[in-house]
């Protein structure tokens, strides 16, 4: 039961943060239906020179469906039985796709399953792997195992040796490391689509005049500002970072912006009715369509441009599922795409698209 609310958890935050319906599909996924039958071979890296802030952040927010982990991508999916959302794993080497439990007996369908055990939040950290289960649980070999905290932890993050944790009563929490003390941040946050970054905690909450509102608060717990809110961004649609600036939309108004993670030098950039951006270390990835608008042209068009805006976006392929969410896998030259509840691995020129089976 956890597992179908922690979905519909996440669901809602995406109706509220993107606010919008779906296109319906037409004449397939893609414009030039380019198919292949065969899974890519992707470069295998050790995972722990994954770089943590690119790992993170290519998730975007909210984040954790998917983790690099060097041999092979962890992924959730919906599997083929009754049991909801499970862990797959993607070998890199092979292009092979299995769950991630290789237990022959197991039927996936209890707490002792290393692919039903875990059900969100993947993290990769300092090159261990951490996912959220009936609390925050790390990988040991070919198990997931409690770390601290209880079912009352709803997302997590490591930062800077520390995991911060918030609890279904908007309570954050911080561990010390290798500690099992907790440490009370603040209690009642409203919103935990959180990120830590720089010694900060960004977030949104609602208040009557501005509506969304990115903020963010200290997190050193060598001062106590922990109740000392700093807004960054008012009227917020949607907003994605990659650890450089903090990308976004205000409500009503279709250009895409940037500022710096202080919240300053603003800048307008040159896209409109853009959502679902992601990045890699040179480009930044984006999804267009148009709210107001269901027949506009440039709907479901997926683009990227260079991260210093030099020269024009280049056209990437057409996509015409519902809400599609694009992840670039480091050291690579693949998308991993989300999109109507199934999974699709394609290049970052639009070729090569494959539909990934589940088994």
């Amino acid at each position: 039961m956890r597992r179908y609310i922690f979905y519909a958890f996440i669901l809602l935050h995406l109706c509220v943060l993107f606010s919008a319906c779906g296109i319906d599909k037409a004449n397939g996924f893609f414009e030039n239906g380019n198919e292949t039958n065969r899974n890519p071979i992707l470069p295998v890296t050790n995972r722990i020179d994954i770089p943590y802030s690119y790992q993170y952040l290519l998730t975007g927010i909210p984040g954790g469906w998917i983790c690099d982990i060097g041999n092979a991508l962890l992924f959730f999916g919906e599997s083929r039985g009754s049991t909801g959302v499970i862990l797959y794993e993607y070998d890199k080497s092979t292009g092979n796709v299995e769950l991630f439990c290789k237990d022959a007996a197991c039927q996936h369908n209890s707490e002792r399953c290393a692919s039903f055990s875990i059900y969100g939040n993947l993290e990769l950290f300092d090159g261990e792997v951490y996912g959220l289960g009936s609390s925050v649980l790390k990988l040991n070999k070919d198990r997931f195992e409690n770390v601290r905290g209880t079912n009352t932890v709803t997302s997590f993050q490591h930062y800077n040796g520390m995991l911060y944790a918030f609890t279904n009563d908007g309570t954050l929490l911080a561990y010390l490391k290798g500690s099992a003390s907790e440490t009370i941040i603040r209690e009642s946050v409203p919103i935990s689509n959180f990120w830590i970054q720089n010694g900060y905690m960004y977030n949104l909450k609602v208040d009557d005049v501005n509506g969304y509102v990115l903020y963010r608060m200290s997190v050193n717990m060598a001062y106590n500002k922990y109740d000392t809110d700093e807004i960054i961004i008012t009227h917020v649609d949607f907003y994605r970072t990659d650890g450089i600036h903090i990308y976004y939309k205000s409500n009503n108004d279709f250009q895409l912006k940037r500022c710096d993670m202080n919240g300053h030098n603003v800048e307008e950039l040159p896209i409109e009715h853009a959502y679902r951006l992601a990045f890699d270390d040179k480009y930044i990835y984006f999804w267009i369509f148009n709210i107001n608008d269901t027949t506009y042209s440039e709907n479901g068009n997926l683009y990227r441009v260079a991260k210093d805006l030099s020269g024009d976006s280049e056209f990437i392929t057409k996509l015409y599922g519902r809400w599609p969410d694009i992840y670039p896998i480091y050291q690579s030259d693949f998308l991993f795409i989300s999109m109507d509840q199934e999974w699709y691995i394609m290049s970052k020129n639009g070729e090569n698209f494959q539909k990934i089976i589940l088994p």
